[in-house]
C-alpha cells in the first residue's frame, strides 16, 4: 500500500487489512514522504505484520509500487489504496481462488462504491471479456487485484514511472497477450469516490496518458491511430467524448477494429463482435437513429453494403451531436 498524504482515511484502510480472516501475509506500507500525519498514523500500529518503508523523497506512486514489488516476499501480491476498505474475506477468497486456478495471473473483484457515489461495479469475470474491456479501461479495479509475483518476475514486468494515473491500465495492456485474467463476482472492496482522486483533478494528464495507453493497445491490434481515431474511440467505446462525430466515420472505425483483430487474432473474434455491436447500438439509439441502426445490424458483417446504403439513401451528411 503506497501512502502519500492519506491521513484522512488511512486508519480505515489499515484496519481493514489487519482485520482480514486470512492472516498469513506481510503488510508492506510505503510512505512516499508524506507531509501530513500519515507517517505518525502508520507508526501508531503495533503489528508484526506491518513492514513500514519510508521514502526519503516523494518519488510518485509508480516508483513506490515497484519498490513494493521488489520487497514483497510472498507468492502473491495484493494491492491496496490508502483511502479504500477491504472486506474481511478479501484476501482469503483471492488466495483460495489463485491456489485453485494456476492458469490465472491476475485476479480482481467487483467493488462497492462509497462516498460521493454508491452502488456495485460489476466487472467482467471471464478472461477474454476482461481483455476486450481493456479497450474501455473498465477491466480491473486496481486496489482489488492479486497478482502472481512469479508472473511479474518471469516477464520482467513493473509499473511505468512515466505514468502518474494510468500506470495500472498500462501494465495490464503490457501483460494481456501472455497472461490470464479473472474477477471474482462479488464486491470485496469498498472503493471511495471523492473529488481529490487523480483521475479527476489531473484531467489533462489523464487524457494524455489515456491516449498513450490506447495508442499502444491499438497498435497491438494492428491499427496506427491518429487523433481522429482516438477521439472516436474515447467517445464511442469509452463514453468520454463531447465532440460531434459522423456516423460513417464511427462505423468505419468499428469495422477497422473488427478486421484488424481478425488479421492479428488478438481478441476472441466472436466476443469482440458482440462488444462492438453493443457499442454501436448505444451510439445510434442514444441519438434516435433507430431505423438506420436496424439497417446497420442487418448489414453489420457486410460493412461495404451498409456504407452503400448510406450513400444511396442520404444525400446529406448525418451528424451525431453528443450531449
Amino acid at each position: 500500500m503506497p501512502v502519500y498524504n492519506g491521513a484522512t482515511y488511512l486508519n480505515e484502510a489499515i484496519d481493514s487489512i489487519l482485520n482480514q480472516t486470512f492472516n498469513n501475509f506481510e503488510f508492506i506500507i510505503i510512505d512516499d514522504a508524506s507531509t501530513d500525519d500519515s507517517l505518525g498514523i502508520i507508526k501508531s500500529y503495533d503489528s508484526s505484520r506491518i513492514r513500514l518503508v519510508e521514502n526519503k523523497n516523494n518519488v510518485g506512486q509508480s516508483v513506490t509500487l515497484n519498490k513494493g514489488i521488489s520487497l514483497a516476499r510472498g507468492k502473491y501480491i495484493a494491492r491496496m489504496d490508502q483511502d479504500d476498505i477491504s472486506m474481511p474475506e478479501r484476501l482469503k477468497k483471492k488466495f483460495e481462488f489463485m491456489e485453485n486456478n494456476s492458469d490465472i495471473d491476475i485476479c480482481g473483484s467487483w467493488v462497492e462504491l462509497m462516498g460521493k457515489y454508491d452502488g456495485i461495479v460489476e466487472l467482467e469475470t471471464d478472461s477474454e471479456r476482461i481483455k476486450i474491456n481493456l479497450l474501455t479501461n473498465q477491466n480491473f479495479s486496481h486496489p482489488t487485484v492479486m497478482i502472481r509475483k512469479s508472473t511479474l518476475v518471469d516477464y520482467d514486468l513493473n509499473y511505468n514511472p512515466t505514468f502518474a494515473i494510468g500506470n495500472d491500465w498500462d501494465l495490464w495492456v503490457r501483460m494481456f497477450e501472455y497472461c490470464s485474467f479473472a474477477n471474482l463476482p462479488e464486491p470485496l472492496l469498498k472503493f471511495r469516490m471523492h473529488d481529490k482522486q487523480y483521475s479527476k483533478t489531473m484531467w489533462e494528464q489523464n487524457n494524455a496518458e489515456t491516449n498513450r495507453v490506447l495508442t499502444d493497445l491499438l497498435k497491438k491490434i494492428g491499427i496506427q491511430p491518429d487523433g481522429s481515431d482516438l477521439n472516436i474511440h474515447k467517445t464511442v467505446i469509452m463514453g468520454w467524448g463531447t465532440d460531434s462525430l459522423f456516423i460513417v466515420e464511427v462505423f468505419k472505425y468499428l469495422m477497422r477494429l473488427r478486421t484488424s483483430n481478425l488479421r492479428k487474432n488478438i481478441f476472441d473474434p466472436v466476443i469482440l463482435n458482440e462488444f462492438l455491436k453493443i457499442k454501436w447500438r448505444r451510439f445510434m439509439l442514444n441519438k434516435k437513429y433507430k431505423l438506420l441502426y436496424w439497417v446497420s445490424v442487418l448489414l453489420f458483417f457486410r460493412p461495404v453494403k451498409f456504407l452503400q446504403f448510406i450513400e444511396n439513401h442520404f444525400s446529406f451528411s448525418i451528424k451525431h451531436h453528443n450531449a
